[in-house]
């Protein structure tokens, strides 16, 4: 962080403070003494990781960090009270709010830790702790004041989502959490997670340890430990009677969010029962809650999309991914989304948001990670449909959280939908009035989510040739860049080779007479035959025998009806004996049995259509991009 932004932010938490507190007085504020620096009391506990990924004189260094926070406070029995624990792959308490009444006494103890050096960073019993012992009563925590956390580590968390479980227990107990991440191996999405929001104001990165020394971190972080008013309020400097105006947690968002997902690329769309089981305060509730998460995205930039699908006998789009691109705009046009009523038909809604919301005339991109977040209250009302439906948008590579809402949702058909881990993909919350417990965890799992398709595992080889067939004028142009966006998203794998085949027409024909029996439009016809029996053994001699273990794919893409299939079928057949097939066929005019006959199966005794992906037209290729990326890395044939 550089000198100017830290200066900047200390002027502006110190002018806050100072103003909030002393409204319209002209004074000048002194740092001389810990009194002066924060007089109100509190309860705050350190969490300090003492893993071994921190070098030992580091480990002091962030000791003495700790020391200097706490001489910002007044320490006394009725005035701020500390309490520490330190934690790597186990957590120790070092002392209790009630242990110490005086900064003298303090100071010596926490000059005194020693570090553990465990090999893990579970960063999650640590925040388990402070909620269970720390802050337990009888252990010195008091009830009238404000209780804080402070936590400073150099890494990411062994168990995230344990971590931000955690995390929301501490801050669901009115306990606030400020996070210090050290150096650069911080996970800083993470950190923003766990802060209490707004993040932006609760979470500090430093460059490296010895800036806890030099930069003013400890005024800075003390400051905003230190205890003030929850709401924002501005006064004019003249004796009149003065305009006071408080902001909103959602209203601040708006303005200006969690830097949470800045940098994904991501199309987010947001599925959301609008059935009449569903009271209208708890729609308004969820429609809030769903403009809470829209606040950490990066909208402005261009970077994250978001689009919305309201459902209950129907499905309706309200809102498309290329619609708005600020977050005000959104925000606005979710809060008027009208609640219908009616059943709960999840599986439209689904269908909808793979024909409509990701297709690229609606803002879709190929390149974006694609995420449906699905919120309901119940069971759906065609629970097979709806499987069948969430299995085509698995196949289609994109990534599903669901969030079931109160005592009759079905679990089981929750767990389903979400993609894998469930663990990080399905929330569970008793009502309606607890959806924002889940907002940052949701968002910051949104987040997390790869941008980068395809999802291959590191260790994937394969060898992938494409072949095109009867494609030609205008189509060619959507077809080459349908195989450089499949194509080009393994340009960065030293385990993954690429190749290009087509049927190309012999047409050359020499100069002749042909003024006797030889007929010139027999020869041209026959020329410009295309034969995909040729083309399908050609794929086949391209792979050649020196990557004999590596899993092989063949991408065909063709347009119209195959005249030779008889003998393209066989070809088809000693392809497939070795390669996974995976056919792509352009236009109205394909004959999809052929397609089929020619494409590989899940099981290879039983003919199905997961390797057949039927287009009306070449301009619709790049709404198929991602689905064959999940296909390709699949690791078994």
């Amino acid at each position: 962080m550089k000198h100017f932004a830290i200066f900047g932010l200390v002027l502006f938490v110190l002018f806050s403070y100072v103003w909030s507190n002393h409204v319209g007085k002209k004074r000048i504020f002194s740092t001389a003494t810990g009194a002066e620096l924060c007089p109100k009391p509190a309860d705050v506990a350190f969490i300090i990781d003492s893993s071994s990924s921190i070098w030992f004189k580091y480990f002091k260094i962030q000791l003495e960090f700790v020391n200097k926070l706490i001489k910002t406070f007044k320490i006394s029995p009725t005035d701020t009270q500390v309490a520490a624990l330190t934690f790597s792959k186990n957590v120790v308490k070092q002392f209790n709010f009630k242990d110490f009444n005086n900064e003298e006494d303090v100071l010596k103890k926490v000059s005194t830790i020693k570090q553990d050096n465990g090999d893990q960073t579970n960063t999650h019993k640590a925040l388990e702790k402070a909620l269970s012992d720390l802050f337990a009563p009888g252990n010195g925590v008091r009830e009238n004041v404000p209780r804080i956390c402070i936590l400073l580590t150099d890494g990411d968390s062994t168990y995230q989502t344990a971590t931000l479980a955690a995390a929301q227990a501490v801050k669901d107990a009115g306990i606030k959490i400020i996070t210090v991440g050290i150096g650069h191996k911080v996970n800083t999405n993470e950190l923003e997670a766990i802060a209490s929001s707004p993040a932006k104001e609760n979470f500090f990165k430093v460059e490296k340890f010895e800036d806890l020394e030099t930069m003013g971190y400890d005024k800075l972080v003390g400051k905003q430990a230190c205890p003030k008013p929850q709401t924002t309020t501005t006064t004019t400097t003249t004796p009149e009677p003065t305009t006071t105006t408080t902001a909103t947690t959602t209203q601040m968002q708006q303005e200006e969010p969690d830097k949470t997902c800045q940098g994904k690329e991501a199309d987010i769309v947001f599925i959301v029962d609008s059935s009449s089981s569903i009271w209208n305060v708890d729609f308004e509730t969820q429609k809030t809650f769903i403009g809470d998460v829209v606040s950490h995205f990066d909208v402005e930039s261009g970077k994250t999309r978001v689009a919305l699908i309201a459902f209950s006998n129907e499905a309706v789009v309200k809102i498309h991914l290329n619609q708005y691109s600020t977050r005000k705009e959104l925000i606005s046009e979710i809060a008027k989304v009208t609640q219908p009523g009616g059943s709960t038909n999840t599986h439209l809604a689904l269908e909808l948001m793979l024909k409509e919301v990701f297709s690229t005339k609606n803002g879709a991109r190929p390149g974006a990670a694609h995420i449906a977040v699905v919120i309901t209250d119940g069971v759906s009302s065609r629970p097979d449909q709806t499987l069948q439906q969430i299995e085509l948008v698995h196949k289609s590579g994109v990534y599903v959280f669901t969030v079931g809402v109160g005592n009759k949702t079905d679990k089981s058909e929750l767990e389903a939908m979400a993609s894998k881990p469930v663990s990080d993909f399905s929330f569970l919350v008793n009502g309606y009035p607890a959806l924002p417990k889940i907002r940052d965890l949701l968002a910051f799992k949104t987040c997390k989510v790869p941008s980068d398709h395809p999802t291959c595992s590191s260790d994937f080889m394969g060898d992938i040739m494409f072949g095109i067939h009867g494609i030609g004028g205008d189509s060619m142009d959507h077809v080459i860049e349908f195989i450089k966006n499949v194509g080009g998203a393994f340009r960065n794998s030293k385990n993954i080779r690429l190749g290009l085949k087509e049927s190309c027409r012999n047409a050359d024909l020499p100069l002749a007479d042909y003024s006797g029996d030889s007929d010139f439009a027999t020869d041209v016809q026959e020329r410009m035959v295309e034969s995909a029996a040729d083309l399908l053994s050609g794929i086949r001699t391209s792979f050649g025998t020196d990557r004999p273990d590596v899993n092989r794919v063949s991408v065909l893409i063709l347009s119209g009806k195959i005249d030779d299939m008889d003998m393209a079928y066989l070809e088809a057949m000693r392809l497939k004996y070795s390669t996974r097939v995976i056919v792509v066929g352009v236009g109205k005019s394909i004959d999809r049995d052929q397609l089929m006959r020619l494409a590989s199966y899940e099981d290879k005794a039983k003919p199905d259509v997961s390797h057949v992906f039927p287009v009306d037209s070449s301009a619709e290729l790049s709404d198929i991009v991602k689905n064959l990326h999940v296909l390709i890395c699949r690791d078994t044939q």
